[in-house]
């Protein structure tokens, strides 16, 4: 049987700059595996479109100048944007301008393809929908990440990300979300929806402990207004013989401030990526604090398997399994602490190897190989 050959136009919910920063995201690891599979002949990934004018002008400057400064290899440049090669089979297009943006890619070949071909149009970004009636395809991919009409930042877009989920259960092929929630609630109505959770690279965690004087309670990843810092003021009050580390860049609208009479919650900031598993190695209980919204429950943490993949007992406010070995699952303030105090009682290395085989059993490459099997399903 021949393998099928994919070319993928793919909008991005992230600027591949901000992945040579550091940050990582559900986007970030699906293109990168997709680039190892021999089915995709090539990926054209559009940039996070800039809607705001600070971001507009950003992607203008890059644009007009920086990329000389890069070693990237220019293929085409327009009014409104700029083609580049970055790595075997990848090329990115930043754009400063999302007018006319259909045809520019049209004229830049990014929709052509050769005989045998198969063209995806695989879509993050739920703020632009024209490319899913405008731009010759052959299949039409949408991977829903959180419901963007609950998140504080897009307020302002709520009619906007209306009409267009809408467009995009009507016009796409597959829609993959990242929790059950979205399946059954925003795209419930479509017959190819597909729940496929977040995943881990397993092989980037280091679960070698380290020596410290005080047991430590940890949380990675942005910390925004999704964290419930009422919750973590409790804790940190009722538990002062415990430290409490939040590893990751804290938002404007994170209520950190909540927190500052507390002396043992540190804050790291921003780090690297590859800093993260000597952070997770600190820790002896990983926690999800997040207050429970219709942004957090149409969510699905990463921060979640990748505290399994460190074999890390986790303390959440959301129900992500029913396995209480994998996770410890708390409804209150008092049964949350109460879950800490057990989590570090309970630990055991038995317990530490069967989170870290279920990490493994939720890698990306496997969330991959089940994506790219429900899409060669797909006959138009």
């Amino acid at each position: 049987m021949k393998t099928p050959q994919y070319r993928i136009l793919m909008f991005s919910m992230s600027s591949y700059k901000e992945w040579g920063r550091g940050v990582r995201n559900r986007n970030y690891y699906i293109l990168n595996e997709l680039l190892k599979r021999r089915e995709v002949r090539e990926v054209i990934m559009v940039e996070y479109l800039p809607l705001q004018w600070r971001k507009k002008l950003s992607a203008f400057l890059f644009v007009s100048f920086e990329i000389y400064k890069t070693s990237y290899r220019i293929i085409a440049k327009d009014y409104g944007g700029i083609l580049y090669s970055v790595k075997d089979k990848l090329k990115v297009y930043t754009t400063y301008c999302m007018s006319g943006l259909c045809g520019r890619l049209k004229r830049l070949g990014a929709t052509d393809k050769n005989e045998n071909e198969t063209r995806i149009i695989w879509s993050y970004f739920p703020l632009y929908a024209n490319c899913f009636s405008e731009l010759p395809n052959d299949i039409i991919v949408f991977d829903a990440v959180d419901d963007w009409r609950a998140h504080p930042a897009y307020r302002k877009y709520i009619k906007v990300l209306a009409r267009n989920y809408s467009l995009i259960a009507k016009n796409s092929d597959c829609i993959f979300t990242v929790s059950e929630h979205l399946k059954n609630h925003l795209f419930y109505d479509h017959k190819n929806t597909r729940w496929i959770p977040n995943g881990v690279d397993s092989a980037s965690i280091d679960r070698a402990p380290l020596r410290k004087k005080k047991t430590t309670i940890g949380y990675v990843g942005t910390i925004q207004s999704r964290v419930d810092f009422d919750l973590v003021c409790f804790l940190a009050k009722s538990k002062k013989d415990k430290q409490f580390v939040f590893v990751g860049p804290v938002w404007k609208d994170a209520e950190a401030h909540r927190v500052s009479a507390c002396g043992n919650v540190i804050f790291t900031g921003p780090v690297p990526n590859n800093e993260l598993k000597h952070y997770l190695s600190t820790f002896d209980v990983a926690i999800i604090p997040h207050k429970i919204n219709e942004l957090t429950t149409s969510m699905n943490p990463m921060k979640f398997y990748e505290y399994l993949a460190a074999g890390l007992p986790v303390v959440a406010t959301q129900k992500l399994v029913s396995d209480s070995d994998l996770l410890y699952y708390a409804k209150s303030y008092d049964e949350f602490s109460e879950a800490i105090d057990r989590a570090l009682s309970e630990n055991t290395e038995d317990r530490a190897r069967k989170r870290i085989e279920y990490a493994k059993e939720n890698s990306w490459e496997k969330r991959v190989n089940e994506m790219i099997g429900i899409i060669g399903e797909i006959k138009k």
